[in-house]
């Protein structure tokens, strides 16, 4: 029988765009609500607090009546909130793991894997945001890949869904993907700078999958809370 999830990935930039210095959360939350996705990829969003900071806790904001599961993975520590990436899904999530991607004192990195149980199945979903340098990202892709395999079942045709912020907009890392099987349905959709998008960094791929259709979300509206727009897919599998 044929399933089909709505995923979306999104860095949040903590609620701001480039000529914000305001973080932005409620409204933000509207227009995320108004996606309506079962699992969602965010990046550079803000977690728990460090001090009496009056900034909200983003993930508690975001995760409450739809999506009552997710899982965090602290890169660092942004005015004075734990800072990182997010999986928000409305289904269980009975797996979680944290990869260290950090190559260099300057960008921390991680990368979220998760596994979560969606009518019967077993779906995997990767959450990263990758280093600014090729060769940086050549290496954290092999570091995922090789983690994935060791969770991986391999008896089970399981869906994969890795997405975030590649930081790839000269497609190399998602021509690596292709070579190993992973798909997406679209070859070149800019999310980054939202106010003009000019390059295509958030990216959502498959493995074992049927068939997706993805767009971005490029009203007017998208361009006030975040330095990027978000990618939108549907997946039938």
């Amino acid at each position: 029988m044929k399933q089909t999830l709505n995923v979306l990935s999104y860095n949040l930039h903590k609620g701001r765009t480039v000529f914000k210095k305001r973080y932005n959360i409620k409204n933000l939350k509207e227009i995320i609500f108004s996606l309506d996705f079962d699992i969602g990829f965010f990046q550079e969003v803000l977690s728990k607090q460090h001090s009496t900071a009056k900034l909200s806790n983003q993930l508690e904001v975001l995760a409450d009546e739809k999506w009552t599961e997710f899982s965090f993975a602290k890169n660092s520590i942004v005015s004075n909130h734990e800072h990182g990436n997010a999986i928000l899904s409305k289904y269980p999530i009975i797996e979680n793991h944290i990869l260290d991607l950090t190559l260099n004192r300057l960008e921390k990195r991680s990368a979220i894997f998760t596994k979560i149980a969606y009518n019967g199945h077993n779906i995997i979903c990767i959450c990263t945001h990758l280093n600014l340098l090729l060769k940086d990202r050549r290496v954290q892709i092999d570091k995922i890949l090789e983690f994935l395999s060791s969770i991986k079942n391999e008896q089970e045709e399981e869906l994969v869904i890795f997405a975030g912020d590649f930081n790839d907009w000269t497609s190399e890392i998602e021509h690596l993907l292709r070579g190993k099987g992973f798909l997406t349905s679209a070859e070149k959709l800019n999310t980054f700078p939202s106010q003009l998008p000019l390059l295509p960094l958030d990216k959502i791929f498959y493995l074992n999958h049927a068939d997706s259709a993805c767009h971005i979300g490029s009203g007017k509206i998208y361009r006030k809370y975040s330095d990027h727009l978000p990618y939108i897919s549907r997946v039938d599998f």
